[in-house]
């Protein structure tokens, strides 16, 4: 049930502090409009929740031939650097960003036949 029950890449995504209400709710559109996006909380401003870190890593895109062919993900991070900090934006970046799954050893991402979110 963690994230609307998103399973693969191709999604937005919204990152708030937990102790940022007035973000929480200024972020609610963007479940809406456009590249819907579930909310999804830290309420450590150094470092993302282990369930967290952990779901970015499983709904990476990954490609076989090109990184142009896509999905993608997109993660909104509302808040200021004390709230979440530089070094957790990078985190969420990089655990989001395209991956090659030819590489040996890489085993996260999926392609969008992996996500059923209505299932």
């Amino acid at each position: 049930m963690f994230g609307w029950k998103i399973t693969g890449p191709g999604h937005g995504f919204t990152l708030v502090n937990i102790n940022d209400w007035q973000g929480a709710i200024a972020s609610a559109p963007l479940s809406h409009l456009g590249f819907h996006a579930p909310l999804l909380l830290t309420a450590d401003s150094k470092t993302l929740p282990s369930d967290l870190d952990s779901y970015f890593s499983m709904v990476s895109p990954s490609f076989l031939n090109s990184p142009a062919d896509g999905p993608y993900n997109m993660t909104y991070v509302l808040g200021s650097w004390d709230q979440i900090s530089w070094d957790q934006q990078v985190r969420v970046d990089s655990l989001s960003e395209m991956h090659n799954r030819r590489v040996v050893g890489s085993d996260t991402g999926g392609t969008y036949g992996d996500s059923q979110p209505g299932a």
